[in-house]
């Protein structure tokens, strides 16, 4: 079983680090959609392993803030990887998986029934210093090949 991280990022440079420390041992491949950052987030990305990938809106989007979607960032992320992994795990660059989720997640996906698509973890809010401030429970992990997608302009 392979399970991959996708996430968007812009100029996360100060967090990105911890988000993708608290997955490194969890999952078999990062990709990034970078949505115009200009303050080396690619660069630490890439230092981990991960694949970075563009997205075609980006000049437009900081151009024009306002008009930015994390729904369609989003789904163009998933798109470009969801037939490489069996469960595809979706983190923002200010978020950290938990470690109750993060050391059992394997065993825990292998167990689910073929028929369900999405799995809930548990996930916390951090400051850009890595400083922990909210836990929550998030429907953040999904089958891959299912072509689930987000829709609306909500953020998560």
């Amino acid at each position: 079983m392979r399970i991959g991280l996708c996430a968007i990022a812009k100029n996360e440079v100060r967090a990105i680090q911890v988000m993708l420390d608290s997955v490194r041992d969890v999952v078999d491949g990062i990709l990034v959609c970078d949505t115009g950052s200009t303050d080396g987030t690619p660069e630490i990305v890439r230092s981990y392993g991960g694949k970075v990938i563009s997205h075609p809106r980006s000049d437009e989007w900081s151009a024009r803030p306002e008009s930015f979607s994390f729904a369609e960032a989003r789904n163009y992320a998933l798109k470009t990887c969801e037939d490489e992994y069996d469960w595809i795990l979706i983190l923002d660059s200010d978020e950290v998986l938990e470690p109750s989720s993060a050391g059992n997640l394997r065993v825990w996906l292998c167990a689910v029934p073929e028929h369900c698509t999405l799995g809930m973890v548990t996930i916390s809010m951090c400051r850009d210093d890595g400083t922990e401030y909210q836990n929550f429970l998030a429907e953040r992990i999904l089958r891959g090949g299912r072509a689930i997608r987000f829709r609306s302009d909500m953020h998560n």
